[in-house]
Protein backbone atom coordinates (compact mmCIF):
# COMPACT_ATOMS: atom_id res chain seq x y z
CA UNK A 1 0.00 0.00 0.00
CA UNK A 2 1.57 3.61 -1.33
CA UNK A 3 -0.66 5.78 0.28
CA UNK A 4 -0.13 7.47 3.75
CA UNK A 5 -2.73 6.87 6.81
CA UNK A 6 -1.80 10.02 8.53
CA UNK A 7 -4.50 12.48 8.47
CA UNK A 8 -4.42 15.71 6.40
CA UNK A 9 -2.91 18.98 8.83
CA UNK A 10 -5.24 21.44 9.93
CA UNK A 11 -5.79 24.24 7.23
CA UNK A 12 -4.89 26.75 10.10
CA UNK A 13 -2.06 25.47 11.87
CA UNK A 14 1.69 26.15 10.31
CA UNK A 15 3.90 23.12 10.58
CA UNK A 16 6.03 23.34 13.11
CA UNK A 17 9.71 23.63 11.66
CA UNK A 18 11.77 20.53 13.01
CA UNK A 19 15.86 19.01 12.23
CA UNK A 20 13.69 16.48 9.86
CA UNK A 21 11.89 18.65 7.74
CA UNK A 22 14.78 21.54 7.85
CA UNK A 23 16.14 20.36 4.11
CA UNK A 24 12.30 20.52 2.75
CA UNK A 25 11.92 23.87 4.12
CA UNK A 26 14.77 24.91 2.98
CA UNK A 27 14.54 23.20 -0.64
CA UNK A 28 11.38 24.62 -0.90
CA UNK A 29 12.06 27.90 0.58
CA UNK A 30 15.54 28.98 -0.10
CA UNK A 31 17.37 26.97 -2.56
CA UNK A 32 20.52 25.29 -2.86
CA UNK A 33 22.59 28.21 -4.10
CA UNK A 34 21.20 30.58 -1.16
CA UNK A 35 22.05 28.06 1.32
CA UNK A 36 25.86 27.11 0.07
CA UNK A 37 25.91 31.02 0.19
CA UNK A 38 24.86 31.81 3.80
CA UNK A 39 26.67 28.54 4.94
CA UNK A 40 29.96 30.24 3.21
CA UNK A 41 29.82 33.00 4.46
CA UNK A 42 28.62 32.35 8.10
CA UNK A 43 32.35 30.07 7.85
CA UNK A 44 34.18 33.08 6.66
CA UNK A 45 32.34 34.84 9.46
CA UNK A 46 34.20 32.66 12.09
CA UNK A 47 37.34 33.16 11.05
CA UNK A 48 36.87 36.74 10.67
CA UNK A 49 36.60 37.52 13.81
CA UNK A 50 40.08 36.38 14.67
CA UNK A 51 41.49 39.00 12.03
CA UNK A 52 41.11 42.60 13.95
CA UNK A 53 43.74 44.66 14.06
CA UNK A 54 45.45 46.30 17.33
CA UNK A 55 46.61 44.12 20.52
CA UNK A 56 45.97 40.72 21.39
CA UNK A 57 42.27 40.10 23.36
CA UNK A 58 41.86 39.70 26.84
CA UNK A 59 40.80 36.67 28.28
CA UNK A 60 37.23 37.07 28.78
CA UNK A 61 37.04 38.61 25.09
CA UNK A 62 38.67 35.59 23.57
CA UNK A 63 36.93 32.98 25.27
CA UNK A 64 33.48 35.26 23.55
CA UNK A 65 35.35 34.90 19.81
CA UNK A 66 36.20 31.61 20.55
CA UNK A 67 32.07 30.41 21.46
CA UNK A 68 31.38 32.61 18.27
CA UNK A 69 33.88 31.20 15.88
CA UNK A 70 32.69 27.73 16.89
CA UNK A 71 28.85 28.71 16.97
CA UNK A 72 29.50 30.30 13.10
CA UNK A 73 31.29 27.53 11.87
CA UNK A 74 28.76 25.18 12.94
CA UNK A 75 26.29 26.66 11.82
CA UNK A 76 28.02 27.30 7.97
CA UNK A 77 28.74 23.69 7.77
CA UNK A 78 24.65 22.87 9.01
CA UNK A 79 23.21 25.36 5.86
CA UNK A 80 26.43 24.10 3.26
CA UNK A 81 25.42 20.63 3.99
CA UNK A 82 21.56 21.46 3.65
CA UNK A 83 22.30 23.32 0.37
CA UNK A 84 24.09 19.88 -1.17
CA UNK A 85 20.42 18.18 -1.60
CA UNK A 86 19.92 14.56 -1.52
CA UNK A 87 20.49 11.33 -3.28
CA UNK A 88 17.25 9.53 -4.88
CA UNK A 89 17.06 5.60 -5.74
CA UNK A 90 15.97 5.27 -9.26
CA UNK A 91 14.74 1.59 -10.39
CA UNK A 92 15.33 0.93 -14.13
CA UNK A 93 13.19 -2.25 -15.51
CA UNK A 94 15.05 -3.06 -18.80
CA UNK A 95 12.75 -6.14 -20.77
CA UNK A 96 15.27 -6.56 -23.26
CA UNK A 97 17.68 -7.51 -20.59
CA UNK A 98 15.38 -9.04 -18.08
CA UNK A 99 16.60 -6.93 -14.95
CA UNK A 100 15.96 -4.46 -12.61
CA UNK A 101 18.62 -1.91 -12.34
CA UNK A 102 19.02 0.25 -9.08
CA UNK A 103 20.50 3.35 -9.40
CA UNK A 104 21.45 6.75 -7.29
CA UNK A 105 21.25 9.60 -8.87
CA UNK A 106 23.52 11.88 -6.77
CA UNK A 107 22.80 15.20 -5.61
CA UNK A 108 25.44 16.25 -8.43
CA UNK A 109 22.88 15.13 -11.25
CA UNK A 110 25.21 11.45 -12.07
CA UNK A 111 23.22 7.94 -12.07
CA UNK A 112 25.48 5.98 -10.04
CA UNK A 113 24.67 1.82 -10.82
CA UNK A 114 24.38 0.03 -7.05
CA UNK A 115 22.96 -3.55 -8.44
CA UNK A 116 21.46 -5.24 -11.08
CA UNK A 117 19.09 -7.40 -10.68
CA UNK A 118 17.80 -10.40 -13.35
CA UNK A 119 14.58 -11.21 -13.19
CA UNK A 120 15.27 -15.50 -13.14
CA UNK A 121 17.40 -14.86 -9.92
CA UNK A 122 14.48 -12.98 -8.31
CA UNK A 123 12.00 -15.48 -6.80
CA UNK A 124 9.86 -12.46 -5.25
CA UNK A 125 9.26 -8.95 -6.04
CA UNK A 126 6.66 -6.91 -3.95
CA UNK A 127 5.97 -3.41 -2.88
CA UNK A 128 3.89 -3.07 0.91
CA UNK A 129 3.71 -0.04 2.19
CA UNK A 130 5.99 1.93 0.25
CA UNK A 131 9.26 -0.35 0.23
CA UNK A 132 10.36 -2.31 -2.84
CA UNK A 133 11.26 -6.01 -1.09
CA UNK A 134 13.29 -8.40 -3.60
CA UNK A 135 14.36 -12.20 -2.41
CA UNK A 136 16.34 -14.38 -4.42
CA UNK A 137 15.97 -18.08 -5.22
CA UNK A 138 17.43 -18.91 -1.88
CA UNK A 139 15.17 -16.43 -0.10
CA UNK A 140 17.45 -14.04 0.93
CA UNK A 141 16.19 -10.04 0.74
CA UNK A 142 18.88 -8.32 -1.73
CA UNK A 143 16.49 -5.16 -2.27
CA UNK A 144 14.89 -3.52 0.97
CA UNK A 145 14.55 0.10 -0.58
CA UNK A 146 11.85 2.92 0.20
CA UNK A 147 10.00 4.00 -3.19
CA UNK A 148 7.66 6.80 -3.41
CA UNK A 149 7.35 7.14 -6.81
CA UNK A 150 4.00 5.74 -7.75
CA UNK A 151 5.46 5.14 -11.46
CA UNK A 152 7.72 2.54 -10.61
CA UNK A 153 5.09 0.57 -8.36
CA UNK A 154 2.83 0.61 -11.14
CA UNK A 155 5.65 -0.54 -13.76
CA UNK A 156 6.68 -3.65 -11.23
CA UNK A 157 3.41 -4.54 -10.83
CA UNK A 158 2.99 -4.24 -14.95
CA UNK A 159 5.98 -6.48 -14.95
CA UNK A 160 5.05 -9.00 -12.61
CA UNK A 161 1.50 -9.12 -13.98
CA UNK A 162 3.11 -9.80 -17.80
CA UNK A 163 5.35 -12.72 -16.55
CA UNK A 164 8.44 -10.79 -16.54
CA UNK A 165 9.05 -11.57 -12.70
CA UNK A 166 8.04 -14.57 -11.04
CA UNK A 167 6.53 -14.46 -7.84
CA UNK A 168 7.31 -17.20 -4.89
Amino acid sequence: MLSSSKSAPDANKQPRLTRQNLGDWAETHLGPGVLRFVGAALLLAAVGLWITPGRLPESDIALMKLGASIFFAGLGFVFLQAGQGASTDEFHIDEAQREIRHILRGPDGIARLQARYRFNELSDLRIDDGVLLARDRAGRVVLNRPIGDLDVAATIQIASRNGLIRRA
